[in-house]
């Protein structure tokens, strides 16, 4: 062991102490973890192959598997982490109504211990999402068809219980309040949508939701077998107000999986894995495919 001169350093690395990480208790961030954690959905990252083949190893933007973005997503597992800051930049960036993403820091046992660029999705909250996008979905023509548009981020619906005015409880679940698409050739707004008359939301067993054009588009209120509805053609751009989960990507990685050796009512000491901490970053962009298909 490499002598310590006592007057820079009056405290020896042999120093004894029953937790070999003063100030830091893994058990006790365990059972914090445990008992304050909220649920999340962890996915890897992995480097997709069609950024081998493209140009400086950036991906293609026409890879059907990573939609442009470089990396797909998988072994999804259901953990707990604890949320410890909320960050958010309040300036705009770049051009008028482009603000920066937000932050989080979290901290998860590190047996779970994500990579940079893994996936963070909050199980249990919502966030309102707006975005403008253009039609993807084929039009539907027949009854029976379906028109689904890869909406890219699932829709996920917020229920809300409220009173009305004789003090009954209503439940409403509240998941696309505005949809409003734009005609193809005068570029002009048209009228905004209703659920249930010009789309409708179609939910898995997971409670996920995707749109649906196919009651619009086969909607006719005048001449027989001419669409009466204002659902965007394909190609056309709506815009698009509804709840999802929010999803962040693991963005800081500040240090490796660790272990501390704690001596408490072991004289001989037990290795115990350290929690691990990182930062991820909200995840805005809605060209990633998450949850789209058709």
């Amino acid at each position: 062991m490499v002598n310590i001169d006592p007057l820079k350093n009056p405290f020896p690395i042999d120093w004894p102490a029953k937790n070999k990480m003063p100030g830091m208790d893994p058990v006790g961030l365990i059972q914090l973890i445990e008992s304050e954690g909220v649920e999340v959905t962890w996915e890897s990252a992995a480097k997709c192959p069609c950024s081998v083949s493209a140009s400086r190893y950036s991906a293609r933007s026409d890879c059907p598997q990573c939609h442009g973005k470089g990396y797909v997503f998988h072994h999804a597992q259901e953990t707990l982490a604890l949320i410890q800051q909320f960050s958010e930049e309040h300036k705009m960036i770049n051009q008028p109504f482009i603000w920066d993403n937000g932050d989080i820091m979290m901290t998860m046992r590190a047996e779970h211990c994500p990579a940079r660029y893994d996936r963070i999705t909050l199980t249990n909250a919502r966030m309102n999402i707006t975005a403008t996008m253009a039609r993807k979905a084929p039009r539907a023509v027949h009854s029976g068809d379906t028109a689904y548009e890869p909406l890219n981020v699932p829709i996920f619906p917020k229920t809300i219980t409220k009173k009305d005015a004789n003090r009954v409880e209503v439940v409403t679940n509240y998941d696309v309040f505005y949809l409003q698409g734009q005609d193809a050739t005068t570029l002009e707004p048209l009228s905004v949508l209703v659920e249930g008359t010009d789309y409708t939301v179609d939910y898995d067993s997971d409670g996920l939701g995707r749109l649906n054009w196919a009651i619009g588009d086969l909607k006719v209120t005048g001449t027989p077998s001419v669409p009466d509805s204002d659902t965007p053609a394909v190609g056309a751009l709506f815009s698009i107000s509804y709840f999802t989960r929010p999803v962040y990507r693991v963005s800081a990685w500040t240090h490796t999986v660790r272990e501390t050796t704690d001596h408490h009512k072991n004289p001989g000491g037990s290795n115990l894995p350290m929690p691990v901490q990182f930062k991820a970053s909200l995840e805005v962009d809605l060209r990633d495919a998450v949850g789209g298909g058709t």
